[in-house]
């Protein structure tokens, strides 16, 4: 597919790929999925493919800014006040979870998914005629 092009060098954890305490322990995608169990990470690469991207720079205010971030381009947040750093980590958070929802349709983001059931990452039913039944995630809404 298409891929963007994002100005401004590569990604930090590839910018240092000599120092061993950087990489992908330190992305913002892991480190985002980490503290919510019911999402899982998106390939880098299946979000630099504009293709699935399409029409999400309408919804999402900083959309450039937000992609950037998410891929872990240096956008100069710590230079940015507080309240302005969480407007703009609030609007990365959307992206993601909109670039996530998309992700989880994909083979990829299918097969990441099943993963996760499998390990039971979900859960398991509490009720002692489940049997320890694993949990799918589900919303209330769309």
């Amino acid at each position: 597919g298409v891929h963007w092009e994002l100005r401004g060098g590569k990604p930090k954890h590839e910018e240092n790929s000599d120092d061993s305490s950087t990489g992908y322990e330190n992305s913002w995608i892991y480190r985002h999925t980490q503290s919510r169990p019911f999402l899982c990470p998106v390939n880098p690469a299946w979000i630099k493919d504009i293709f699935n991207l399409n029409g999400l720079d309408h919804i999402v205010p900083n959309y450039e800014l937000c992609l950037r971030r998410i891929l872990d381009y240096d956008i100069g947040i710590e230079r940015a006040s507080p309240k302005t750093a969480a407007e703009i980590e609030a609007c990365c958070e959307t992206l993601y979870g909109l670039i996530h929802a998309r992700y989880i349709m994909s083979p990829e983001g299918l097969d990441r998914m099943r993963q996760k059931y499998e390990r039971g990452d979900f859960g398991a039913c509490p009720r002692a005629l489940c049997k320890g039944f694993r949990l799918l995630p589900g919303a209330m809404t769309d």
